[in-house]
């Protein structure tokens, strides 16, 4: 399981690029994220999509992003658990 930061438009370009590090993993914990815009939403997005069983597990989401995630409907893309 991987642990986030902020995930936003000024963090994911750095993390895009590392994404690779990323996509290996089907958990992420976003504990430590205080905020997660579309930017961020985004990147678990593809993510998600780059998996083989395409849906990213993801722990503790900030409830801004689970906002984001039924605003955009792609809810389908994760598995969200406390």
């Amino acid at each position: 399981m991987l642990y986030l930061n902020d995930l936003n438009f000024e963090t994911v370009p750095a993390l895009y690029k590392d994404r690779a590090s990323y996509y290996s993993d089907s958990e992420a914990d976003l504990s430590g994220a205080s905020t997660v815009d579309s930017a961020g939403v985004a990147f678990l997005v593809m993510w998600a999509k780059n998996l083989p069983q395409r849906r990213l597990t993801l722990k503790n989401v900030p409830d801004k992003a689970l906002a984001l995630i039924r605003t955009f409907k792609v809810g389908e893309l994760f598995n969200i658990e406390e």
